[in-house]
Formats: C-alpha cells, sequence, structure tokens
C-alpha cells in the first residue's frame, strides 16, 4: 500500500501501537498510544518512565512502531472461483525512525494534543478543576518522545488478488460476522470504491 490518505487513516483510526526498541542487541516492545502529526513526518507518544524502552530514545537508533488494523479469517466458502484456499486479511503499517525525549513543555503539549484526540468531552477548560501541582507531579511518572518518520511499510492484504465477483462475495460473508470482521469490509469496500 503506497496511498499515503489511506496509511495516514489507519495509523489515525489505530493509534494503539507496538513500538519496538533494541536494547542490548535484542528487541523489546510496549504497546503505546501514539498520534501521527498534521504534515505526516513525526509521530509523537508518552509511556510510563517505569518502563525501559525510553532509555534507548536518543535520536540515533531505529526503532520501529506497529500500527495493526483490523484483521480476519476469510474462509474459501466465500470464493466463487475453486480451488481456493483460506487466507488472513489485514492492514498493518510499520513506521521507522529513531525516536528522541521530549523536554517538560514538549510533553506537555503531546499530552495536551492526546487528550484533544481522544476525549472530545473533555471541556477546554478541565485544566483548571486541579492544581498545577498534581499534573506536574502526574507528568514526572511519565515520558514524552517523537520520532521523526525515515520510512513507512503498509500491506493491506484485503483478497485484492482475488476476482471483483470474489471480492465481492468475501465483502458480503465479513459484513454479516463479528465487528472485526466488519471492519475488515469496510476496508475492503473504502479500497474496492477508491475511497
Amino acid at each position: 500500500m503506497e496511498d499515503a490518505g489511506l496509511i495516514r487513516a489507519l495509523i489515525e483510526t489505530h493509534p494503539f501501537a507496538t513500538l519496538v526498541v533494541t536494547v542490548n542487541g535484542r528487541p523489546d516492545a510496549i504497546h503505546v498510544p501514539v498520534l501521527l502529526d498534521a504534515d505526516g513526518k513525526t509521530l509523537y507518544g508518552h509511556m510510563s518512565r517505569a518502563s525501559p524502552q525510553w532509555r534507548t530514545f536518543d535520536g540515533q537508533r531505529e526503532s520501529l512502531v506497529i500500527f495493526c488494523g483490523p484483521d480476519c479469517y476469510v474462509s474459501p466458502v466465500s470464493y466463487r472461483t475453486v480451488p481456493a484456499v483460506p487466507t488472513w486479511n489485514y492492514l498493518v503499517v510499520h513506521v521507522y525512525g529513531a525516536p528522541a525525549l521530549l523536554d517538560d513543555d514538549g510533553l506537555k503539549r503531546a499530552l495536551d494534543r492526546a487528550v484533544s484526540r481522544f476525549d472530545d468531552a473533555w471541556p477546554a477548560d478541565r485544566e483548571r478543576d486541579y492544581p498545577d501541582d498534581y499534573r506536574d507531579r502526574l507528568s514526572k511518572q511519565i515520558v514524552g518522545f517523537r520520532m521523526p518518520v525515515t520510512r513507512i511499510q503498509a500491506q493491506f492484504k484485503l483478497s485484492q488478488d482475488k476476482t471483483p465477483e470474489d471480492r465481492a462475495r468475501v465483502i458480503k460473508t465479513l459484513e454479516s460476522g463479528s465487528g472485526e470482521e466488519r471492519s475488515v469490509a469496510a476496508w475492503m469496500r473504502r479500497i474496492n470504491d477508491g475511497n
């Protein structure tokens, strides 16, 4: 997948990502909320100070952030074309870059942005409801990071190798399934319709 709009849509609708760093030559992963900035060139996130992964954030060492969209099993009974085998449909985006720590002001901006993004019901003046030292005390328990994007690899496997008739049959089958299956079907419609 190379469509920047669809890649951004997946990142924005599935922001709870897997961040993979290398610690002492071994991969180490943590799951954190991550946001892509408006120009699509930098990721922002935060994690508990108790998590060891942030200690690698020197702005030099490459890390990987994985955004997973919906996924599901696809049975060959959905296909008119035979023979056919079962498969798995999925959407995933891998974003690479070298994370660096945010200073206190950068962390505050990143947290404000996250609250604005994830909590539409949060009133703009809510910050006045608690003392500044409360926010400062809690902020010291987390660290923020920014990761300039150096490359992106995206794969959307949505039965593109099948005939239009078989894709339509898969969509119809998935639309009558679980929430995850319906999500995959919606992405398939979006890709098939070019929207």
